[in-house]
């Protein structure tokens, strides 16, 4: 996502929206370019911006004044945050990661409240329903842009499925509208909660079992909805909406439809996406890739999870073309290495989800959530967290150092308990006879002393033999 704004022209200060994706967004004097602008210096079609690796690219389309970017007439250049291009007279400024002012006008009786994000073309936005006065979630598709035929069957699919998909944690499809004059855009329910993708390095102060809970719902919500072909999309962390309850767990919630994500497959976008990089399947870094399957949103999900866990991405966090050549070629480091306090089933869980062979990742998906639940449900306040951490303050500051509680061990009762003599003495030396432990005290006798004896006794016999010879 990204805006132009106008700095210099015959509209200043006007705001346009640049599309996040591979497919371009188009500048010109012509009434069919995404953004229109009106200078008679502009050719037709001018210029474009679009998405190529996780760089904005800007490209000249053999304009008749040329592109000046940063007051150099360029062919094809990368942008930074806040560059000047001129087009003829008309000099605007770059700004990615801003979103173009919420529209006013109300939306098939949805009025826009706040824009969370957009991507290939689809701003999601907050937006409160005027006959119920609840708060929705409302997907726009920009108005230059039109469903594919083939997104149009998912979302009539999804239409009819919404009734029969019954999970607390999915957000139900409320209203769709696939008409291009009449603004093609979906309306979903949603709920309070901050996104999951804004929320992983705070939840990394939380203890383990929290985390753990936090795998488990995602995997829960995520693969519930993946459980059905008809609603396989590509998955990131900003499609989770995580809420911490009254008792301290964490409910994470899905949407049942995710239009910019599936907009972003259709376009091919997903390798160019910062948003997707590193969750992305072997089978899906490529540009020409294969379709989402169950497999792909298996390893999704593992990804998410083992950032969650470590609070480290699994692939690194290096160029975004060698994070995509890591999907393809290399392993991530073991997560119980990374994080001694991870449970090794969950490590392993992991390990297999994140499998470059998508028959090798687990495709019992009650196993994936039983794991979890087992592994959360152990841990409490004895898990292995607890004691990390108080190991690690404890080398911090020696001079304070309280060792830290033993668990009172679980002995049978058959078994006499030893006393506090024996438990003094060193551990190779129990079950063995009293005399035994005599013995060993002699071995203790320092060497000097008996290299001392051995003297004494040499230099008494040399006397003595020196004392017979002479007489």
């Amino acid at each position: 996502m990204a805006i132009l704004r106008v700095r210099k022209g015959s509209s200043p200060g006007a705001i346009f929206t640049v599309h996040g994706c591979t497919k371009p967004t188009v500048l010109g004097r012509d009434a069919g370019a995404d953004i229109t602008v009106d200078d008679e210096r502009v050719s037709r079609k001018h210029c474009r911006i679009f998405r190529a690796y996780g760089s904005w690219i800007l490209q000249d389309l053999g304009s008749g004044n040329g592109t000046i970017l940063a007051g150099e007439r360029v062919d094809r250049q990368r942008i930074d945050d806040g560059a000047t291009i001129q087009v003829g007279d008309t000099v605007l400024s770059f700004h990615p990661g801003e979103l173009a002012p919420v529209p006013t006008n109300e939306i098939d009786g949805f009025r826009l409240l706040t824009a969370v994000y957009e991507e290939a073309g689809v701003v999601v936005y907050r937006a409160l329903e005027t006959s119920s006065d609840r708060e929705v979630r409302v997907d726009v598709l920009t108005a230059a842009w039109r469903l594919p035929d083939r997104l149009l069957r998912t979302v009539t699919r999804t239409m009819e499925e919404t009734p029969e998909l019954d999970h607390p944690g999915i957000d139900r499809l409320i209203r769709a509208e696939t008409d291009p004059t009449a603004g093609q855009h979906v309306a979903l329910a949603c709920r309070n909660g901050e996104l999951l993708g804004s929320c992983i390095d705070r939840i990394q102060n939380e203890s383990l079992r929290a985390r753990l809970e936090v795998c488990r719902s995602v995997a829960d919500v995520v693969l519930s909805r993946a459980s059905r072909a008809s609603l396989l999309a590509p998955f990131a962390p900003r499609h989770i909406t995580l809420r911490k309850t009254d008792v301290g767990r964490y409910d994470a919630s899905i949407s049942l439809l995710e239009l910019p994500a599936l907009m972003a497959q259709q376009t091919r976008s997903l390798c160019h996406l910062p948003g997707y990089v590193s969750y992305l399947s072997p089978e899906l870094v490529e540009e020409k890739s294969a379709d989402v399957t169950l497999a792909s949103v298996v390893y999704a999900v593992g990804a998410v999870a083992y950032q969650v866990m470590s609070g480290t991405l699994p692939m690194g966090n290096e160029s975004h073309r060698k994070i995509l050549e890591n999907h393809r070629t290399a392993d991530p480091a073991p997560l119980e290495l990374v994080r001694p306090d991870v449970p090794g089933k969950v490590s392993k869980l992991l390990e297999r989800m994140l499998s470059k062979d998508p028959e090798a990742r687990p495709s019992d998906l009650t196993e994936i959530l039983r794991t979890l639940e087992k592994a959360a449900r152990d841990a409490g306040d004895d898990s292995p967290e607890v004691v990390f951490r108080v190991a690690t303050a404890s080398r911090r500051s020696p001079e304070t150092h309280t060792p830290p509680p033993t668990p009172p061990a679980r002995v049978p009762r058959t078994v006499p308990v030893v006393d506090s003599v024996a438990n003094e003495r060193p551990e190779e030396d129990h079950g063995k006879p009293a005399q035994s432990a005599g013995f060993a005290h002699l071995l203790e006798v320092p060497l000097w002393v008996c290299i001392w004896a051995l003297l004494f006794f040499i230099a008494r016999y040399l006397s003595r033999y020196l004392f017979l010879s002479y007489s």
